[in-house]
């Protein structure tokens, strides 16, 4: 939105390619789309064919055309021989390069605009929305949205800034060597932030010097870098490689340029003492604990570098939160699904949330909920804003507005007719006003400013209050699902399993989103859990493990595949189809070779195929498949081996007799990341998903809780029930809102359970009630009520748990109760 248009001879001119535009001068560009479902205002879009790890962008031209798209980057050798003369085609070797070149010319002609390039391990997102907050009240700044730090998010970030802004602040990624050095040259920041350098991505790397040598090369171009100074390799890598550069240090070192004195409780929170040019600095803090801490002290280090803090200005540090910045789905009342990004409501943040809404449960209503942008824009901007935001309603329309503050009742005017359109003045306003019960069985997109306390409307529409979270990141999961796909064969299908309720992680949220993905089967285990996928939109091809005669029907009305493991269960089906005249049922044939649990022994191969062979319209072998007992042990390769070889020795008979080629498969989520070569027609990807399981995986899932409650205990005073825990000196304790309903054992205490509180572990104390338990945190520095505690995530791994537990993960996260509230969120 409020990007800069491109006519079809200035993309010849900056990118130095041809192509016939003949008919089209008054053609302008402004939006750049890689994915179909993406597309909005199609007469002004760029389709970019990208080729990833399982699609290719080139195969869906078609369907980019078929939504109105003229204009596309392809590969040079791509024939466009079936499209009409009113399509342009403009070729290069690699269409990403020619999109991150366009990026650079716009951030070359943006001369009076600061860029802060922002990297490091981690809080790249976090410092970037903090110091866009904290200078947002006196400056017009830019950003890249959510944590678009990659090779195409950092061209689409550059791609979508103003002209206008003082400020962009412009976060890059990395995870290997060699990946820097274009994101370099296309954000050319002229103020650098190196938040830090952890172990994200460290097996892309030789060593840890290596790592800093990579990420400091995004300050080539840059005047002044602010970084760490305690971290002396840090600092010492940094100042070798820009001797002649200015670095601004932060730290606890008194010979740091911003030096942190203390942190002390104070009434509001947390009193920060700081130190920069003989002068002391007093901020006040929500929160007291390192990791919050390091990043307000990065803020506090870039704005005393470029001069800020010598003028006096009030900067509310107080105001910063450990802010969520991520589209959170959540299902609320009265089965409407929630689409919270209820943080910032910047003008291309604004449209990537509304594309996510446009993509969730096609033919569902839809409602946008949208708050006042930022509070310091000029009038006439804010008309602007009004103006694109319809564009956008227009272009692709939703059946409801609903307003909250007084700007954005401007909307109204701009709005195609027939879209109602209410306005609040505030989250109170409209909670106290608003019909909620017209929400029902809709999709509802929660956008805004932080002001306007949008999270309280979502808190209050959310199906679920009690605050147990089992928060699952998409955006890892998307990592994990790319890295996977990478590993096997291309053209190889991919099964992902949803039973049990996708491992407790949620069956329905996880379709929905494996569907986005253009996944090729779902596989569960009943058909009751199949008949809910297909009744609420998802429309992949389902297999379902476990078949018995009365689920038949449900089978044959809800397009579900069953796996057929016996001669029994075949036959009984073939008399159901047969009575109904259905022809060509899609069925998939379990074969047993070692896991000995289902499946057809050799003993049952002669009949199998004979009663194939008597009704040979009636059933179609969708695919032949096994099920690997031990891929994860590699001392028993070699029946890993057998089993693989037991399935060919079948599939080839099958082929021989028939005539035609089912698909194969046999590896589960271990066998994918140990026998690729075993990959065949299609591989089924369970809890590897989540990134459990081994291999360079991301963990996803996060399990977490509040503290309710803080007592001290004197030395022989005793907790819970039985008294069976002893205080043997004076004690803190929290009791925090997880019991053993929630899925925590009883006898967690008994098995040395931990959580974590700002970074500390603190274990499980006493017996585990049915709603809560209670946790030793005296060594907690400045704990107190609402602090989040934190059972697993991916910095405190599952596998961890249930090593303690005596367990496997699966058993753990399938035990999680269903009132625990699933978030899902996505960069």
């Amino acid at each position: 939105m409020g990007i800069i248009a491109y006519s079809l001879e200035d993309i010849q001119q900056i990118l130095g390619t041809r192509c016939s535009i003949s008919g089209a001068e008054d053609l302008r560009l402004r939006y750049f789309a890689m994915d179909t479902r993406r597309i909005q205002f199609a007469e002004q879009t760029v389709f970019v064919a990208l080729k990833g790890s399982k699609n290719d962008g080139h195969d869906y031209l078609g369907e980019a055309s078929e939504k109105g798209v003229r204009v596309f980057f392809v590969r040079e050798d791509f024939e466009d021989v079936s499209f009409g003369k009113d399509h342009f085609f403009f070729k290069f070797s690699k269409p990403l390069l020619a999109l991150q070149q366009l990026a650079t010319h716009r951030r070359v002609a943006m001369k009076s605009t600061q860029f802060v390039g922002i990297t490091g391990s981690n809080g790249k997102t976090i410092v970037k929305e903090w110091l866009s907050q904290l200078l947002s009240s006196r400056y017009k700044v830019g950003k890249s949205p959510g944590s678009y730090n990659s090779q195409l998010g950092v061209a689409l970030s550059l791609l979508g800034l103003k002209e206008e802004v003082d400020y962009a602040f412009v976060e890059a990624g990395i995870s290997k060597v060699g990946e820097m050095r274009m994101l370099s040259e296309m954000i050319a920041p002229q103020l650098g932030i190196l938040t830090n350098i952890g172990v994200a991505h460290d097996e892309g790397f030789a060593s840890r010097s290596e790592k800093i040598l990579e990420k400091i090369q995004l300050f080539e171009k840059s005047e002044c870098i602010i970084l760490c100074g305690d971290d002396k390799e840090v600092w010492q890598i940094t100042k070798e490689a820009f001797p002649q550069k200015k670095l601004f240090t932060f730290g606890n070192d008194k010979n740091n340029d911003a030096v942190l004195l203390s942190v002390l409780p104070c009434a509001q929170g947390y009193s920060i003492k700081m130190c920069h040019k003989g002068s002391m600095y007093s901020l006040k803090a929500a929160r007291g604990d390192k990791v919050f801490v390091y990043n307000v002290l990065i803020c506090f280090a870039f704005l005393a570098a470029i001069g800020e803090m010598e003028t006096g200005f009030p900067y509310q540090f107080s105001e910063l939160r450990a802010l969520k910045n991520r589209m959170e789905t959540r299902r609320g009342l009265y089965n409407c699904l929630l689409l919270n990004d209820s943080y910032s409501a910047d003008p291309l943040g604004f449209s990537l949330a509304y594309q996510y809404l446009m993509e969730m449960r096609p033919g569902a209503r839809k409602l946008l909920i949208a708050s006042d942008f930022a509070l310091q824009e000029s009038e006439h901007h804010r008309e602007n804003i009004n103006q694109e935001v319809a564009a956008l309603i227009k272009d692709q329309p939703v059946d409801r507005v609903l307003g909250i503050g007084t700007h954005i009742a401007g909307l109204a005017s701009y709005l195609p007719k027939g879209i109602p359109f209410a306005n609040y003045r505030d989250a109170e306003d409209f909670l106290h006003n608003f019909d909620f019960y017209s929400l029902k069985d809709a999709v509802v997109l929660i956008k805004g400013s932080r002001h306007f306390g949008l999270d309280r409307i979502s808190d209050y529409l959310s199906v679920k209050q009690h605050r147990t979270i089992l928060e699952v990141d998409l955006s890892a999961m998307t990592e994990n699902l790319n890295r996977i796909a990478s590993g096997i064969p291309q053209g190889t299908k991919m099964m992902v399993m949803v039973k049990a309720a996708a491992y407790g992680v949620g069956s329905i949220e996880i379709a929905e989103w494996l569907q986005k993905q253009r996944i090729d089967y779902l596989g569960v285990a009943y058909a009751d859990e199949g008949v809910e996928l297909r009744e609420n939109g998802i429309k992949i091809p389902i297999m379902v493990l476990n078949s018995e005669n009365s689920s038949f029907e449900q089978l044959l009305k809800y397009q579900l595949e069953p796996d057929i493991f016996c001669l029994e269960q075949l036959r009984q089906l073939v008399d159901f189809l047969r009575f109904k005249e259905v022809e060509h049922f899609p069925i998939h044939l379990e074969i047993e070779t070692g896991m000995n649990r289902l499946g057809f022994d050799v003993s049952a191969f002669k009949d199998l195929y004979a009663l194939l062979r008597r009704h040979p319209n009636t059933i179609r072998v969708m695919s032949i498949f096994s099920h690997l007992a031990v891929s994860e042990e590699n001392t028993q390769d070699y029946f890993t081996l057998e089993q693989a070889n037991r399935l060919d020795v079948f599939y080839q008979q099958f082929v021989g007799i028939f005539g035609y080629s089912p698909m194969r498969h046999i590896l589960n989520s271990g066998g994918i990341l140990r026998f690729p070569n075993f990959s065949y027609d299609m591989v089924r990807l369970g809890i590897g998903l989540y990134g459990l399981g081994g291999g360079d995986l991301e963990e996803t899932l996060t399990m977490k809780t509040r503290i309710a409650q803080i007592k001290k205990l004197s030395k022989g005073e005793t907790v819970g029930y039985g008294r069976s825990w002893v205080a043997q000196r004076e004690t803190k304790i929290a009791t925090v809102n997880m019991g053993y309903a929630d899925g925590l054992r009883r006898d967690a205490a008994h098995k040395g359970i931990e959580f974590e509180i700002k970074g500390c572990r603190v274990p499980v104390i006493g017996s585990v009630c049915m709603d809560m338990c209670m946790l030793d945190v005296s060594k907690v520095e400045g704990v107190e009520l609402g602090d989040e505690a934190i059972l697993f995530s991916p910095t405190k791994p599952l596998a961890e748990l249930a090593e303690k537990l005596g367990t496997i993960p699966y058993e753990i996260l399938t035990g999680i109760s269903p009132r625990v509230q699933r978030i899902y969120i996505n960069s």
